[in-house]
């Protein structure tokens, strides 16, 4: 997703309980028109996307309400996280060291 895909930049782990995001008009997109009551698209560039509404904007903080209920979340490219193959999971395995095995209770008694 390209940026040209939403209006303002936020980062979204820092949503709060209430649904509120801050954000700065420096990371509005260019010709982005931010005012109390505009409706927006909120995204991050990795490809997550939300609806949200200027509720406040003091100077060059803006504060977003997000509609959570409507949050895109980017689809997972799993071409950037390839399986291991067996080969590669055996030489991983092969670096670790070996884990002894216990077969009988502390104390050297046998398990009733």
């Amino acid at each position: 997703m390209s940026d040209d895909d939403y209006d303002v930049w936020v980062e979204f782990n820092d949503v709060n309980a209430d649904g509120t995001v801050v954000t700065y008009l420096d990371a509005a997109q260019p010709g982005t028109a931010v005012a109390v009551g505009v409706t927006l698209t909120a995204g991050d560039g990795e490809g997550n996307r939300c609806p949200a509404v200027v509720i406040d904007v003091d100077g060059a903080r803006v504060v977003l309400q997000l509609d959570l209920e409507r949050f895109q979340s980017a689809p997972y490219d799993w071409a950037d996280d390839p399986a291991l193959t067996p080969d590669e999971v055996r030489a991983r395995l092969a670096g670790l060291p070996e884990v002894p095995v216990i077969t009988e209770p502390p104390g050297g008694r046998p398990a009733p």
